[in-house]
């Protein structure tokens, strides 16, 4: 398997895996008072709001919710999101988690830290249950802590 680096989240590197979450360009054209817009609209039964208290410093399998978006909100420390593509779990990428993001249904994913915890606000869309699956990877993945 190639080495696996910690990307940058940006609109293109995160495209196939879900948006950033941010205001986009042509909702912030009055600069003179605070703008409001829809990132990405999606209909929902109502939301569930997590907190994510993260020590994993290895990931040994992803999960992914077919029928839901998610958000995952850095709050603090050094969060990394690793995620994969819905037909591709064992082509994983690792992001570095600096910006908020919202994941398309059926990515594959999990979270883990390079400092000694993180924390990440998460939302996803209720449904009763909460359709996940999961998928063990047959290498862990590991990365070093930040010293």
């Amino acid at each position: 398997m190639p080495e696996r680096r910690v990307r940058t989240i940006t609109e293109s590197s995160f495209a196939k895996y879900g948006v950033l979450i941010r205001m986009p360009p042509e909702g912030d054209t009055d600069k003179s008072r605070s703008n409001f817009a829809i990132v990405l609209p999606v209909k929902s039964q109502g939301w569930y709001l997590g907190y994510l208290m993260c020590r994993n410093k290895e990931v040994t399998g992803l999960h992914c919710h077919p029928e839901s978006k998610e958000t995952f909100e850095p709050v603090r420390g050094v969060p990394l999101l690793v995620v994969a593509s819905p037909g591709a779990p064992n082509e994983y990428e690792v992001f570095l988690l600096d910006r908020p993001v919202c994941l398309f249904e059926g990515v594959w994913h999990a979270e883990m830290t390079l400092s000694d915890e993180a924390e990440i606000k998460i939302i996803e869309n209720y449904s009763q249950p909460i359709v996940s699956k999961d998928y063990a990877l047959a290498k862990p993945i590991r990365i070093g802590a930040l010293s």
